[in-house]
């Protein structure tokens, strides 16, 4: 993966999921050696907590939960409730539309079965899950802390908010899974 790809890649999954999420503090970070650095350098423009692991084993409850892997049916969906704090967000990488419907809408309805928000969202050539157990990413997005962010190559709040806008094919066919 480029330095470009790497860079649009944690610049989504954080700022989107740190961007919704009221008042994140500690965060749970699941991402392979490759793109460590660069969710490292997305994180320090957060005043957060970061624990790095290779799964969902990680000791404590976090506020938000950085997947940076593409979830599939094996995921553990009980182990992530227990991992997450009452007001979570959780984010994470899944098949795309376009190359394996089905794996995405089976990601949307097993992952999204205990939040109340679950939604898709789509940047550059990723698809991603955005599940929250109080936060709509669209409605309550942090402008002063999006708009506040610096060195940035990809994200913005426009970005952000027009990540979560679907075709309407596409919506139509994921809104029985999803929950917008």
């Amino acid at each position: 993966m480029d330095t470009n790809n790497k860079r649009m890649l944690s610049e989504m999954l954080i700022h989107t999921s740190l961007c919704t999420h009221k008042m994140p503090n500690k965060v749970l970070c699941i991402v392979d050696g490759d793109c460590k650095k660069e969710f490292e350098n997305e994180f320090s423009k957060h005043n957060v907590q970061v624990v790095y692991e290779d799964s969902l084993d990680a000791v404590g409850v976090f506020d938000v939960i950085v997947y940076a892997k593409k979830v599939n049916n094996n995921f553990d969906v009980s182990q992530l409730h227990k991992k997450l704090n009452i007001d979570g967000v959780f984010i994470a990488l899944s098949d795309n539309y376009d190359k394996n419907k089905d794996a995405l809408k089976n990601n949307l309805k097993n992952i999204g079965e205990n939040f109340w928000i679950s939604m898709p969202l789509f940047f550059g050539s990723y698809c991603a899950i955005l599940c929250s157990k109080v936060y709509h990413p669209q409605a309550d997005l942090i402008l002063q802390r999006s708009d506040m962010l610096d060195d940035l190559y990809y994200y913005n709040s426009e970005i952000h908010n027009s990540a979560f806008v679907l075709p309407t094919h596409i919506k139509n066919d994921l809104v029985s899974v999803s929950k917008f």
